[in-house]
Parts: structure tokens; sequence; C-alpha cells
């Protein structure tokens, strides 16, 4: 997907509701997000962060820009560059999935 379209979405790390901190069951995507960052050289990326349609659309950036940046400092704490790498939050502007059910938020 990377080199046909440019980016990758990992959909399997995941945050509790109101946190910015990454569950404990993200491990494996933060660690496969690190192999492929560190196994392409040189370039940078963006990290994007997501919330769920619940709370208000102020709220919401500034949470999914918190998310990340946490990834991002995962990231960094981990050896990446910080010069790589980008935090860009979407709150209610961009989700991920349908917001109309739970199993969607």
């Amino acid at each position: 997907a990377l080199q046909r379209d440019g980016r990758v979405v990992l959909r399997g790390i995941r945050f509790d509701t109101d946190s910015a901190v990454p569950r404990a069951d993200s491990l494996p995507d933060l660690e496969a997000l690190l192999v492929l960052i560190r196994e392409t050289r040189g370039g940078s990326w963006i990290i994007e962060g997501h919330t769920d349609s619940t709370g208000g659309a102020t709220y919401n950036k500034a949470l999914s820009d918190a998310r990340a940046k946490a990834v991002v400092e995962w990231l960094a704490q981990r050896g990446v560059d910080r010069a790589r790498l980008q935090a860009a939050g979407h709150g209610l502007e961009r989700p991920v999935a349908d917001n109309a059910t739970i199993a969607g938020r």
C-alpha cells in the first residue's frame, strides 16, 4: 500500500474514550509501523490521529491531535528521528469509520 498509494492505514492503534494513550492491544501495529519506518530510509511521515463523533468538534480536534502526537512520541522514544515525523489530528472532519453505530465508533 505504501508503494502503491504513498500511505499506510493502520486501524489497530486504538485509544480508550477520552484518552491519548495507546492501548496495550495497539502494540503489534505500533511495532509494525516502527519496522516500516526504519526500513524506509529517508522521507517523512505524517501520523494522523482520529476520533469518533462523540463530543464536540473542538474537543475532538484537540484529542485527535494528542493521539497523533502520542504515536509520534512513541516512535521517537524508539529511535525514529522526530524531524521525519509530523502529527496531524483530524477530529470530526475525516472519520475513518461509520460513526452511526457503536461498532463504527
